[in-house]
């Protein structure tokens, strides 16, 4: 009995230790996982790499973080990425075998690029994702607001290209918390790859919040990936999904009618090629 008692007070005093979202003075509640009607699709077998590298150069403000994936090409070559932040700017720059083969410049996000803010929480995902054989990676990072913005963050694909140079896609996903695990109290974001037709290719969602009859909900749309642009084709699979936003998590979508078309979101997103380095 006196264990139990212990349990729970550890538990209640967690509890108070929840995530506060500033502009509604509202606290949330320890979130049960749940699942979303997209869960039971099919989802990439990432393949994790946090072998982060920081330098930090304060007096100019200028950090460098870099990582390595070892064998990550298709003829063995290694692949690093260095992401660079100078005061509100951003760069990218890829090597191959620590040759230079591509930058991606002005990569500015919400209130910058916060890749360098806890580096550890944000590993490489590497898998292929649009069913061509190469390795594509995906990187989140969150925008570090206060408010909706604490529910922030963002998503970086880099879809491999032939010669090993990348295509980039950036997309601005405002997501909702997936749950918050008891035993250790990790937030667990969303995985929003899912392969919706069954032809090995991922589709992504992205996740906005709107309005609909003076309530609030998740606004969940649905994209692919195209030769030259990341499509909406939501209303191919039936989305936009509205789900109910609530002091409880909920994870169904709402049963008041609406106009899906009224809630589409961007109709494409457009790919940053880079500059490649010949």
């Amino acid at each position: 009995m006196i264990n139990r008692l212990n349990t729970l007070a550890s538990l209640l005093n967690k509890r108070r230790r929840g995530y506060f979202v500033g502009w509604m003075g509202m606290m949330f509640p320890i979130m049960m996982m749940g699942q979303y009607e997209f869960d039971s699709l099919t989802k990439p077998n990432y393949v994790i790499n946090n072998n982060w590298y920081h330098i930090d150069y304060d007096s100019v403000y200028i950090n460098h973080t870099l990582i390595t994936t070892k064998g990550f090409y298709k003829d063995g070559s290694d692949l690093t990425f260095q992401f660079t932040q100078d005061k509100m700017d951003n760069t990218i720059m890829v090597y191959k075998d620590y040759k230079t083969i591509q930058f991606f410049f002005h990569i500015n996000q919400g209130y910058g690029f916060h890749i360098h803010s806890g580096i550890d929480e944000y590993p490489l995902q590497i898998a292929d994702l649009n069913g061509d054989g190469l390795k594509d990676i995906k990187l989140i990072y969150s925008s570090l607001g206060n408010g909706l913005w604490f529910c922030k963050y963002y998503v970086l694909y880099f879809i491999q290209n032939e010669d090993g140079t990348f295509t980039l896609y950036s997309p601005a996903n405002l997501l909702i918390f997936g749950f918050i695990e008891e035993k250790n109290f990790e937030i667990k974001r969303i995985e929003q790859e899912r392969d919706f037709n069954k032809d090995g290719k991922f589709e992504f969602l992205q996740v906005d919040y709107t309005q609909l009859n003076d309530h609030a909900y998740w606004d969940f749309n649905v994209y692919e990936f195209s030769k030259d642009s990341a499509v909406n084709v939501s209303l191919k699979y039936g989305y936009p999904m509205l789900v109910p936003y609530n002091y409880e998590p909920t994870f169904n979508r709402t049963k008041v009618p609406f106009n899906k078309s009224d809630y589409l979101m961007n109709e494409s997103i457009k790919p940053n090629h880079g500059t490649k380095v010949k």
